[in-house]
């Protein structure tokens, strides 16, 4: 079968003597890996058809047993010229790029390509880089796929206003919710609250000039713990 598909390329690695392998962030099929059979010759038309860090439009041979699938043809749809002349900017891509590569699941939907391209989009442009948007990026991911809560109402009454989040169990709670004997963890209020919604629901522009107080921060540390 043949597919095609829009990707955002996310690592490059060679493959026996000519060939590489593309690690790509796609729109419809999620991670996918291709065979550039051939791509290191300078002849070579698949030489045009990817760059690091950019996007594609990929057609390439597709069998649901095949981990890797062959790269027939591509071109490059848009570059991010300013990633690989700034080192911050490089090292930011790289990082989100490893996370995306160990931890978004495979059949990972347009969601996710959609905001990381915009990301890309919005650092390569930017002239200033918040220090936590490596973990603003994966607090949001983490939110998109149910892997922690959106402390928008209590984990087990489903009322407002949460006053606690529970680091054991990763949940936000009433004051009502609190069990006898439990640890209350941390104290939060809508200030923390209003934060952390602010970080899933803004685009990049507004979220890079997010300043974040301390009892967020100490949130994040929990649930960015395990990553």
């Amino acid at each position: 079968m043949i597919k095609v598909d829009c990707a955002l390329v996310l690592r490059v690695e060679e493959f026996m003597e000519s060939s590489l392998i593309i690690t790509a962030l796609s729109q419809r099929g999620g991670l996918i890996k291709l065979v550039a059979k051939g791509a290191q010759r300078l002849k070579s038309p698949l030489r045009m058809s990817f760059q690091l860090f950019s996007l594609s439009e990929f057609i390439f041979y597709y069998k649901t047993d095949r981990e890797l699938n062959i790269l027939k043809e591509g071109k490059i749809l848009e570059v991010f010229d300013h990633l690989p002349e700034n080192y911050n900017k490089f090292s930011l891509v790289s990082t989100i790029s490893s996370y995306i590569i160990k931890s978004v699941p495979q059949e990972a939907g347009e969601d996710i390509y959609t905001d990381t391209v915009n990301f890309f989009r919005f650092v390569n442009k930017a002239n200033t880089l918040n220090q936590d948007l490596y973990n603003f990026f994966v607090i949001r991911n983490l939110m998109r796929q149910g892997e922690i809560p959106y402390f928008n109402a209590c984990g087990r009454c489903g009322n407002e206003p949460i006053e606690f989040f529970l680091p054991s169990k990763k949940i936000a709670v009433c004051k009502n919710c609190i069990k006898e004997g439990e640890d209350t963890g941390i104290a939060i209020d809508r200030g923390t609250t209003s934060e952390i919604k602010f970080v899933l629901e803004k685009n990049w522009q507004e979220i890079n000039a997010l300043s974040i107080r301390d009892k967020t921060r100490e949130v994040f540390g929990v649930l960015l713990r395990e990553q």
